[in-house]
């Protein structure tokens, strides 16, 4: 007579050979990396590198200091279920960004800030003195609605040893047009350019309020 051990041993395996059998056949998860912000066309590339001249000695001097985001925004992509709580967020399971939104955001502050072909280029330093532009990533969600957007919003806070002379919440929308035919595998991808518009834009508002405090009286 079988003891219950000897019973239950070989049903065990069976049921684990099985669930592998299961996963072996299950399509592989393959990650998909999307870039935040917008490459450059070789044109616009050109002329940047035929503008070399500096700011004149008359810009406006700025330090970029600290740019963070929140918690929630690393490489995963984010979006906000439809009908759900305002307080509620879900990831993209295999959709990553190429660096953590805050390295993109820097960048895309020095290239408005600081780059010579900008109409307004001020002058970049690094001197304690010098005004200092911090700004702060809260949302970079797909929002699913309705409506569907993609929504960015940056804190910026521009101050100096004396105080803060200038401080906004600057939060713009961009509709989200899924392709005709598209399934859940290419949710993220709908969404991208709608969120690198969205955080160019408010990026772009962020400048040139920043220039705008500086040159006020």
């Amino acid at each position: 007579m079988k003891t219950p051990q000897a019973i239950v041993l070989p049903a065990l395996f069976a049921i684990l050979a099985g669930g592998c059998a299961l996963l072996s056949k299950a399509d592989p998860v393959r990650s998909r990396s999307f870039r935040l912000d917008r490459p450059e066309p070789p044109a616009a590339a050109s002329a940047t590198l035929a503008s070399s001249a500096t700011p004149t000695a008359s810009a406006p001097a700025l330090r970029l200091g600290r740019v963070t985001s929140d918690l929630h925004l690393d490489e995963r992509v984010v979006y906000r279920p439809a009908s759900a709580s305002p307080h509620e967020i879900a990831y993209y399971g295999a959709a990553r960004w190429t660096e953590p939104p805050a390295q993109t955001l820097r960048r895309m502050l020095e290239r408005g800030l600081f780059e010579p072909h900008q109409a307004a280029a001020l002058r970049e330093s690094a001197l304690p003195e010098t005004p200092r532009l911090e700004v702060d990533l809260t949302t970079l969600d797909d929002i699913l609605g309705p409506p569907h957007v993609a929504r960015a919003e940056l804190l910026a806070r521009l101050s100096t040893s004396a105080g803060t002379l200038w401080r906004a919440t600057l939060s713009v929308d961009r509709p989200v047009v899924p392709t005709a035919g598209a399934g859940d595998r290419d949710a993220p991808a709908a969404a991208v350019d709608a969120l690198s518009a969205a955080l160019q834009a408010a990026v772009d508002a962020t400048c040139d309020g920043a220039r705008q405090a500086l040159v006020a009286p």
